[in-house]
């Protein structure tokens, strides 16, 4: 059922042999503290594709996930297609600001790539990451719950709260 709902999502019609290609699936375990990833866009790490290329994330828990304790997900509601959204993207150094030609080789790529990372946005540009905070929307999700979200909607972990998870 996610291949059918991302095909519609993405408008494809098989009448018009239109074909959804499933790129990469991955599986993640949210943590806490260094490794909690910050406002960011599932870009070349996750997704081997163009900056052009169209694209849907499906998220899919296979586990209860309420808010509270955290280890949920987060959504930066409209930043896909936001006023500030490219200051995002050099801040973390999307793919989206590389450069037209690309790079050379990795060694060029490791050395030359714009951006402070990734996960990095509330260090790299604080303001942006607070328009990110402002429209954030956190979801309790139950185990098998599926959010869909275009590939660049900014999205981020919920840190675990130690207080609560145990």
């Amino acid at each position: 059922a996610v291949p059918l709902v991302a095909a519609e999502l993405m408008g494809l019609d098989s009448s018009r042999n239109d074909t959804l290609r499933v790129i990469k699936d991955i599986f993640l375990a949210k943590d806490e503290g260094e490794y909690v990833c910050g406002w960011h866009v599932d870009d070349h790490g996750f997704w081997p594709a163009q900056a052009s290329s169209p694209g849907i994330n499906a998220w899919i828990t296979v586990d209860d996930l309420p808010p509270g304790p955290g280890g949920t997900f987060a959504v930066a509601v409209g930043s896909h297609s936001a006023r500030w959204r490219m200051d995002a993207h050099r801040a973390i150094g999307s793919v989206m600001t590389y450069p037209q030609n690309g790079f050379k080789d990795a060694e060029d790529m490791v050395k030359s790539r714009p951006g402070e990372g990734t996960c990095n946005l509330k260090t790299a540009a604080p303001e942006t990451n607070e328009k990110m905070e402002d429209s954030k929307r956190i979801y309790d999700l139950k185990k098998g719950d599926v959010i869909f979200h275009e590939r660049w909607l900014f999205h981020r972990t919920v840190p675990f709260d130690r207080e609560v998870v145990h």
